[in-house]
């Protein structure tokens, strides 16, 4: 789908590639892996697929706010940015607008998104149990 994605934006709309390919992809992947791990661990110790919903969905929505998808990173306050920088939606954000302006990523939010994906993915090989 992210491929799919590049290649409308790319000849439909005209968007540049990201210049330092390499460095959003790596990126892309360990925001995939840290999002998914919080979601095991949603999993793991929701008693429904209802409550687990419901976690969801408390969850998606400020880190989408702090992602900068309702309101620019850059232009919230010190310490809002801060506070996004420790999300993985909003390290994935700088990760990837470094890589896509041709700069490698920061080492920072690289090890905050395999911090969330070890974490998470680790509390869930925990809880998680078959019922």
């Amino acid at each position: 789908m992210v491929v799919l994605l590049l290649v409308v934006a790319r000849f439909g709309y005209q968007v540049l590639l990201p210049r330092q390919f390499a460095g959003w992809v790596i990126t892309l992947l360990l925001a995939v892996a840290a999002l998914m791990s919080i979601g095991l661990v949603i999993a793991a110790v929701a008693p429904s697929a209802r409550t687990s919903q419901v976690i969801g969905m408390l969850l998606f929505y400020p880190l989408l706010f702090f992602s900068g998808i309702w309101y620019p990173i850059p232009m919230m306050a010190p310490v809002l940015q801060h506070i996004s920088h420790a999300t993985p939606l909003g390290a994935a954000w700088e990760a990837m607008a470094d890589a896509g302006a041709g700069n490698w990523p920061p080492a920072l939010p690289l090890v905050t998104l395999a911090a969330y994906a070890v974490v998470f993915g680790l509390a869930a090989a925990r809880w998680f149990r078959w019922e």
